[in-house]
C-alpha cells in the first residue's frame, strides 16, 4: 500500500514540477526578452536540457 501510495505521488508531483518550470521558464524569458537576448537563449536552452533529462530520468 506505501509503495503504490508513493507511486502515485511521483506520477502525480513530477508532471507539476514540470509545468510549474514550463510556466517559470516562459515568465523569465519574457522579463529577459526585455533586456537581454543572449541570456534568454540561455535560460531556454537549460530549461529545455533540463526537461529533458528528468522525462528519461522519470520514465
Amino acid at each position: 500500500m506505501l509503495f503504490s501510495r508513493t507511486y502515485l505521488y511521483f506520477w502525480i508531483a513530477i508532471p507539476r514540477i514540470m509545468i510549474n518550470l514550463l510556466v517559470t521558464q516562459a515568465q523569465g524569458a519574457y522579463d529577459l526578452s526585455r533586456t537581454d537576448r543572449h541570456s534568454m537563449k540561455l535560460v531556454l536552452s537549460g530549461g529545455v536540457a533540463m526537461q529533458l533529462f528528468l522525462l528519461t530520468f522519470w520514465t
